[in-house]
């Protein structure tokens, strides 16, 4: 009974030298987290709207070069197919493009007046056949060079472009858009391509 009497005192002992508060360490593994502390969740919220801003800024980039490329592609097939409606009518065509307004429209020759007519436009069927390109495309800008009076013909002859009724242009005749997009009419065949 002594032994088991001194085996108390000696663990009662024990106990009283050991240091029985919890660490630090014990703590946070010991407990069981529910939620986030509102640091992390600032950090996070911070994290995603770094990353979303990126993200929009990389869009509207592509946005604003495939709108351009569009508009390029579609001058570039109208312009064919108004040189191709000169020759299958045996009627001079005209493009005007103004820079203003960011536009350009198309008249057809008129035998029966001796003068020039709006045209109609293919897609819609609706006349006149005038392309505002802010409109159809949003953030690109039309400029023109080498077409002296922003005035296109194309021959009812052979197609050929002319800066006036009769006077084949010269040189390339060329559109260019703010993107750096150009549309070139090659004087002699008409040739109509896209760079």
């Amino acid at each position: 009974m002594n032994r088991l009497k001194s085996n108390v005192k000696s663990q009662r002992s024990e106990l009283a030298t050991c240091d029985l508060r919890p660490s630090l360490c014990d703590l946070r593994l010991a407990t069981n987290r529910i939620g986030f502390t509102l640091i992390e969740l600032i950090v996070v919220i911070l994290v995603i709207s770094i990353l979303a801003v990126l993200a929009v800024e990389k869009i509207a980039a592509v946005l604003s070069s495939t709108r351009a490329q569009l508009a390029a592609n579609e001058i570039s097939l109208n312009l064919r197919y108004i040189r191709n409606m000169a020759m299958d009518q045996e009627r001079t065509t005209r493009v005007i493009f103004s820079v203003v307004s960011n536009s350009y429209s198309v008249a057809i020759y008129d035998t029966n007046t001796s003068n020039f007519v709006e045209a109609v436009n293919p897609v819609t069927q609706q006349s006149p056949w005038l392309v505002d390109v802010n409109k159809r495309f949003p953030g690109v800008e039309l400029a023109v060079s080498n077409i002296p009076g922003n005035t296109l013909y194309f021959s009812k002859t052979n197609g050929i472009p002319c800066y006036n009724t009769n006077s084949p242009l010269t040189t390339n005749g060329s559109i260019t858009f703010d993107s750096g997009l150009t549309v070139t009419i090659v004087p002699d065949t008409g040739y109509i391509e896209l760079k």
